[in-house]
């Protein structure tokens, strides 16, 4: 089974607010995955989600978890509005240099093209 990671903010401007709105963009996205029967890893809607306002820092183990789960999948599906942040490039980066396909979905092809990957 191919899977995608899902590459995307999460911190934001570091507000609570601006997390829980990246947050719910991912979980928008998910729920299209899902409708279209799409393996997929979320950092969003596993440990990201249950960073949202935390007072200690655990921005460490997010990290080494999510750049875990990113080796381990075969391609990876970035959010909308990825082009500040310094963690979806970095993603991106290192899905790069190993070679993984990534697909952008902010682009209306982006699920057909996914689907076709996985029949690859």
């Amino acid at each position: 089974m191919k899977i995608l990671f899902i590459a995307g903010p999460f911190r934001g401007d570091g507000t609570v607010e601006s997390q829980t709105s990246n947050v719910e963009t991912a979980r928008k996205f998910v729920d299209i995955l899902i409708n279209n029967d799409i393996p997929y890893y979320s950092p969003h809607m596993n440990i990201d989600c249950e960073l949202i306002g935390r007072i200690y820092d655990a921005n460490k183990l997010s990290i080494e978890l999510n750049r875990e789960m990113l080796d381990r999948t075969d391609a990876v599906a970035v959010l909308p509005n990825w082009e500040n942040s310094k963690g979806t490039i970095g993603e991106i980066n290192r899905a790069e240099v190993s070679g993984k396909k990534i697909f952008y979905l902010e682009k209306e092809s982006a699920i057909g093209e996914i689907k076709n990957w996985l029949t690859l």
